[in-house]
């Protein structure tokens, strides 16, 4: 099976967020979208690998 890796920068962790694509992942994001991402594990780091 081959490892599938997400990326988004700025607020798009929102479109991928609506899309179902985060689910049961680690994220980060801006502060100012954390209210619209749902229940997700936020990281506070620049950069999350969650493999």
């Amino acid at each position: 099976m081959q490892k599938k890796t997400d990326r988004a920068i700025c607020a798009a962790p929102c479109v991928l967020a609506n899309a179902g694509i985060l689910e049961g992942k680690h994220v980060t994001h801006i502060p100012s979208t954390e209210n619209r991402l749902g229940n997700f594990a936020y990281e506070g780091e620049i950069v999350v690998e969650h493999l």
